[in-house]
């Protein structure tokens, strides 16, 4: 599983960029310096998409589960 797609969307949650790739990673920083309104509506945006999805229970469920599997 990929926790990163879980969370982000692109353009609606956050934004990515590929690994290993310094400069995209730093303009998308940028840029959402730059436009803070952007940023907490995407901040806002991932908060709801993960609000009782990623719970402590849940994940000591999960972690609970996947020790008792042979």
């Amino acid at each position: 599983m990929n926790a990163v797609g879980d969370v982000v969307v692109p353009g609606e949650t956050g934004l990515l960029v590929p690994p290993h790739r310094p400069d995209l990673l730093a303009g998308a920083v940028a840029h959402l310096l730059d436009h803070p309104d952007r940023a907490a509506r995407l901040a806002a945006a991932a908060r709801e998409r993960v609000a009782g999805r990623h719970e402590i229970g849940q994940l000591a469920d999960a972690l609970a589960q996947a020790y008792r599997a042979e």
